[in-house]
Order: structure tokens, then C-alpha cells, then sequence
């Protein structure tokens, strides 16, 4: 029997089945093609990805020295002020000592250069007036006391801003 010579409806079949296999044929080459493709585009990703990975570990490892770094700094500033208070409360007692000389002597001097050789008997009732003499040598002691105090306080205060300043200026 010639193939040729197969009723109509024979070849249609035949026709059928050969463009099924071939439609398939196809659809397994470009399903092959695709999936090639997937992979070579999850290859650059996954390659892209390390690649960031790697950067942002080199990143951290920077940053974090620099921050390590600012911290030593800001550790450095820190004792260095604590060592200049120090430093200045303890030269505290020798400038009080040398004030206290000092009024005393001023009191001595005021007390030899007076003037009046007697007090003014008080009024009945009041205490005995003291002299001009003992009043401004009194006035004089408080008013260093007080700036014994303020000095303290302003030493204490002045180190701790230029410690505040030099920090600001060594991370910025």
C-alpha cells in the first residue's frame, strides 16, 4: 500500500500527530533555552549579591574602626579633663593658704595704720562699734571667700566646655 494512498481522513491524522510532535519538539527546546537562560541570570545575581555582601563588610569593618577611633579620642578628652580638674582643685588649698596670708597680713597692716585710738562708746543697748579698720578687713575676707568659690566653680566649668568643644570638633 502506498503511503500516498491512504484515505484523507488517514492523513490528517498523520498530519496531526506529526505537527503535535513537532509543536512539542519545540516547546522542549524553548522550555531547555528558558531555563539556560534562569540560570545565567541567577548566576549574575547571586554574584551581584556577594559582591554587595563583600562591600558592606568592608563598609562595617571601616566604620566601625572609625567609631572605635572617635571613641579612644573622645576617652582621651575626657581623662584629659579630668586630670586638669585635678590638677586645679588640687592647687585649690595652696591659693586659699596664700589668701588666708594674705588677709592676714592685710589685717595686721590695717590694724597698725589706724588712726583713731579709741572705739566710740556704744549706745545704750548696741554692741560696740568696730572700727573702719577691722570692718574693711572683715569685708575683705568675705569677698575672697566668695571668690574662692566662684573660681572653683568657674575652673571646673571652663574645663569641662573645652572638653565639651574639643569632642564636638573631633567627630564632626
Amino acid at each position: 500500500m502506498n503511503p500516498l494512498s491512504l484515505p484523507w481522513w488517514a492523513k490528517a491524522i498523520l498530519a496531526t500527530i506529526l505537527l503535535g510532535v513537532v509543536t512539542w519538539g519545540v516547546h522542549l527546546y524553548n522550555e531547555s533555552l528558558r531555563d539556560e537562560g534562569r540560570a545565567e541570570i541567577q548566576a549574575v545575581l547571586d554574584k551581584a549579591k556577594a559582591a554587595q555582601a563583600a562591600e558592606l563588610a568592608a563598609l562595617t569593618t571601616e566604620y566601625r574602626a572609625k567609631e572605635q577611633a572617635w571613641q579612644t579620642e573622645k576617652e582621651g578628652i575626657t581623662r584629659d579633663a579630668r586630670n586638669k580638674l585635678k590638677n586645679a582643685q588640687a592647687a585649690l588649698p595652696a591659693a586659699v593658704a596664700a589668701g588666708d596670708e594674705l588677709r592676714d597680713r592685710i589685717a595686721q597692716l590695717t590694724s597698725k595704720c589706724s588712726t583713731s585710738t579709741s572705739t566710740p562708746s556704744p549706745g545704750p543697748g548696741s554692741p560696740p562699734a568696730s572700727t573702719t579698720d577691722a570692718l574693711l578687713a572683715d569685708v575683705q575676707r568675705r569677698l575672697d571667700k566668695a571668690a574662692e568659690e566662684l573660681a572653683g566653680y568657674a575652673d571646673a566649668s571652663r574645663i569641662a566646655g573645652q572638653a565639651c568643644e574639643l569632642s564636638y570638633d573631633k567627630t564632626n
